[in-house]
């Protein structure tokens, strides 16, 4: 009986592990606990960078974005401004606007114009007793025909006339107020009228203004 209590004390002994195991596997805990801090390390790092790609790609994509939409909003305001001058010239009344002129200003106003407001039959008079009809817009051929001086135009705000294609298209100083700042003296104007659309310049502006509107 003693000896089989004996036997079964050395098996059990011999089942616990000597100190040698145990240095043993504590090292290799250590090791592999400094294995799973460094993957964990790894690990971190790679998403932290990872994610810095993305905010990087991000920010690229946003500025990418903010740029050309700049670049559009640049270019409309560059379009708004081009077309500017042109609103300048909605009122194809008013002769004040037509000097000084570029040739897309010139083109423009020449398609719009001349134009005449046909609820206005006469000016007002003058101190003797004068004043605008619209029966200047008439005149009368060789052969008693009557046809229209088409460029001849009334301005309400200034009491005056003009000839557009001439007020258009001038150059140098104005002949005879019909070209420039507007012809108003009743008594002589439907002489002057005569005179100024068989003159060399206004035959030559109204064959410019015929081309521009071709």
């Amino acid at each position: 009986m003693l000896k089989v209590e004996t036997y079964e004390l050395v098996a059990l002994k011999s089942k616990q592990p000597s100190g040698y195991q145990k240095r043993k596997k504590r090292k290799l805990d250590e090791e592999k606990s400094k294995v799973d801090i460094s993957a964990l390390d790894k690990f971190i790092h790679r998403q932290h960078v990872e994610e810095h790609i993305e905010e990087h790609v991000e920010e690229h994509i946003e500025e990418h974005v903010e740029e050309h939409i700049e670049e559009q909003e640049h270019v409309e305001v560059e379009e708004t401004e081009e077309h500017e001058p042109i609103k300048d010239l909605v009122d194809i009344y008013d002769p004040r606007r037509w000097e000084k002129l570029n040739l897309d200003e010139i083109k423009i106003l020449v398609e719009k114009g001349p134009k005449r407001d046909s609820s206005i039959m006469y000016g007002p008079y003058d101190k003797f007793g004068r004043r605008f009809s619209t029966a200047l817009y008439k005149r009368t051929l060789t052969n008693l025909e009557k046809c229209d001086r088409e460029w001849l135009v009334y301005s309400k705000e200034l009491d005056r006339v003009f000839y557009f294609c001439c007020k258009v298209f001038r150059k140098g100083i104005s002949k005879g107020k019909l070209d420039g700042e507007g012809y108003t003296d009743w008594h002589h104007v439907t002489t002057r009228v005569k005179e100024h659309e068989i003159s060399l310049d206004h035959l030559t502006n109204r064959n410019k203004c015929s081309e521009v509107s071709c």
